[in-house]
């Protein structure tokens, strides 16, 4: 996502470091700390943005990002109620 944020921004294709942060909490935690940028759900960080802990780099620019859900056709309750928990709370807080 960082990439294409930045291609579109500066309409070049920069080599930018990059660093792996594989939990979305100790991300925001690096972000927050000054340690990183990165691209945030607004759910996630409208409060630091509100406090100003976060700013937007470039106010008003965003990217959307289509979410896929891929499962077997094998039905399994569990799965089946999670997957129809998550289609209900995703259409309550996603566009």
């Amino acid at each position: 996502m960082q990439k294409r944020f930045i291609r579109r921004i500066m309409r070049a294709d920069l080599d930018s470091p990059r660093h792996l942060i594989p939990h979305v909490a100790g991300y925001l935690r690096a972000c927050l700390s000054s340690m990183a940028w990165g691209m945030c759900p607004t759910q996630m960080i409208g409060p630091a943005l509100a406090s100003g802990e976060l700013v937007e780099l470039v106010p008003g620019t965003h990217i959307d990002i289509d979410l896929y859900w891929q499962s077997w056709r094998l039905s399994i309750g569990w799965l089946d109620d999670f997957r129809a928990m998550l289609q209900q709370r995703a259409t309550e807080f996603l566009d």
